[in-house]
Order: C-alpha cells, then structure tokens, then sequence
C-alpha cells in the first residue's frame, strides 16, 4: 500500500468515525430525558462521588457517607484528607 492509499483509507475511516460519534450525539439529545438514559447518568453520577470519595482517602480522609438523590445529583461526605 502506497502512501496515497493509505491517505485515502485514513479519510474513509475518519469520515466513518465521526459519522458514528455524530449519530451517536443526536441520540443522544434526542433521548436525553427519557428513561433509557436514566441509568447511564446515574451511574455517571455515582462514579463521580466515588471518585470524591477515593480523593479523600487518597488524602488520607474517610468516606461518612455518599448521598445520590433522583434529580441526578449526589453529595459525597468525607471526614479529613
């Protein structure tokens, strides 16, 4: 393969991509408040109080509690660190 074919397949595959990633985008906006969403940002959001909550230990602090309410929010409670 000579270096304009592999300029070419570099296109095809970039062009490919952001098709997918665009695609994937307008999901989702269109599907952002619906129910099959749900679960994914709520994980999201747990995943970021853990991450507060390592932060701490990692500081040398302990986790009191981690709080996730319905709106998709939460609150990570540390003592120390």
């Amino acid at each position: 393969m000579n270096s304009f074919q592999m300029k070419q397949s570099l296109k095809q595959i970039d062009l490919k991509t952001l098709g997918i990633l665009f695609v994937m985008f307008l999901l989702a906006v269109v599907f952002w408040n619906s129910i099959f969403i749900y679960p994914i940002k709520l994980f999201v959001v747990v995943l970021h109080e853990f991450s507060h909550g390592l932060a701490a230990i990692v500081t040398g602090g302990s986790i009191v509690r981690i709080e996730i309410n319905q709106q998709i929010g939460g609150m990570c409670y540390t003592m120390g660190g």
